[in-house]
């Protein structure tokens, strides 16, 4: 389970969770059920778990895992720190309050949460991605930033690319 920016879930958990059956004895099960259809398992909200939970993956069996909440995160950071850098306060702050707005960053609040708006904002950003509104002000800080040849969407794909890195080194698929 993700919550902000960590997963809360019990893979990661060394400690157990009531009412729960712990990763290690439900995986192999799921795992060997899997294998005996000829069915690959995906892990769904894998995000944010560490480098060693992540390599244990190929070893119980799960082939694949759902991360875009973790990989829509580093987009909008980057987006966000790009615009930070260049002084284009203007429009990052028009895409914060359109992300607010959105209120989708609710559901990945924890009930305790000390979040600011920035980091809601950035939980919810890639809701609003294709908005006009949003694809307005990409364009805008797209021609102030081609202007100074830096290439923002060169720039996301680094980035994912790095985080996505992480994911296939664990996974063995990349030495």
């Amino acid at each position: 389970k993700v919550l902000e920016f960590e997963n809360v879930g019990s893979f990661d958990n060394p400690v157990r969770i009531k009412n729960e059956l712990p990763p290690e004895i439900q995986i192999p099960i799921i795992s060997k059920i899997c294998e005996k259809n000829n069915i690959f398992l995906k892990e769904h909200n894998a995000d944010y778990l560490s480098n060693q939970a992540l390599s244990w993956h190929p070893i119980l069996g799960i082939h694949a895992a759902n991360v875009a909440p973790e990989f829509a995160v580093v987009e909008t950071k980057t987006i966000y720190n790009i615009l930070n850098y260049y002084k284009l306060n203007t429009l990052l702050d028009e895409i914060v309050e359109l992300s607010l707005k959105s209120k989708k960053w609710m559901k990945w609040l924890k009930p305790d949460s000390l979040l600011n708006d920035l980091d809601k904002s950035i939980l919810s950003c890639h809701y609003i991605y294709s908005s006009k509104e949003f694809k307005l002000i990409f364009e805008k800080a797209n021609f102030f930033l081609k202007r100074k040849n830096i290439d923002i969407n060169k720039e996301i794909k680094l980035n994912i690319k790095k985080a996505l890195s992480r994911y296939c080194y664990n996974f063995r698929l990349i030495n």
